[in-house]
């Protein structure tokens, strides 16, 4: 199973979260040489149970050429990433 496992940077609380339920936004869409480069995000905001921390998360993908994945990114604001093995599948999104 493909998850994100994410601890809280206040109270330490971790967090786990199935990756195949995030939903997937198209952001940007450019015109490449091979066809259109698109740029996907998957955002996570959450609040800690115990702490009331703002925890935020975002994942990028860039899909070029259409249907093959580029580059992947993450960025978060409020934990600590301590393992991502997200899957990142083209789908009809």
């Amino acid at each position: 199973m493909s998850s994100l496992i994410f601890k809280c940077d206040k109270c330490g609380t971790i967090y786990s979260i199935n990756c195949s339920d995030l939903c997937w936004e198209e952001i940007e869409r450019n015109e490449r040489n091979m066809g259109f480069e698109i740029h996907r995000i998957a955002e996570i905001i959450e609040t800690c149970e115990k702490c009331e921390n703002i925890m935020e998360i975002t994942l990028h993908m860039w899909e070029y050429p259409i249907g093959a994945i580029n580059t992947t990114d993450i960025e978060a604001n409020g934990v600590e990433i301590i393992e991502q093995n997200c899957e990142y599948e083209i789908k009809d999104f």
